[in-house]
C-alpha cells in the first residue's frame, strides 16, 4: 500500500505534472503559466486544442483562468495548446 500525492506521471518519454499537484502548488509557478479567458478555457476543453501565440517554452504548462488553476496542457510550436485535463474534468466543465 502506498500513500502520498503523485507529483508526476511518465507519459512516453516525458514526465507530466499531475493535475492534483498543479492545483495544490501551481500558484508558486513563475514561468510556463498560461492565463485563459473563460471562453478560451471552454474551447480548450471542448475541442481538445486551441491555437495561441505565447512567449513561453514548449512543453507542459500550467493553465489558469483568473485565480483558478485548472491543470496542465501541452504547448507545442507553432502555437498549439493541447488539452491534457482528465476526462472526467473535461466532461464536468463542458
Amino acid at each position: 500500500m502506498r500513500c502520498g500525492l503523485p507529483f508526476v506521471r511518465r507519459t512516453g518519454l516525458y514526465l507530466k505534472p499531475t493535475t492534483v499537484m498543479v492545483q495544490r502548488f501551481g500558484d508558486l509557478a513563475d514561468k510556463n503559466v498560461v492565463d485563459l479567458e473563460p471562453l478560451g478555457m471552454k474551447r480548450l476543453l471542448s475541442d481538445g486544442e486551441i491555437d495561441v501565440d505565447l512567449d513561453i517554452d514548449p512543453g507542459y504548462v500550467i493553465v489558469r483562468s483568473g485565480k483558478n488553476i485548472w491543470g496542465v496542457s501541452l504547448y507545442l510550436l507553432p502555437g498549439r495548446l493541447l488539452s491534457r485535463f482528465p476526462k472526467g474534468m473535461r466532461q464536468a466543465i463542458v
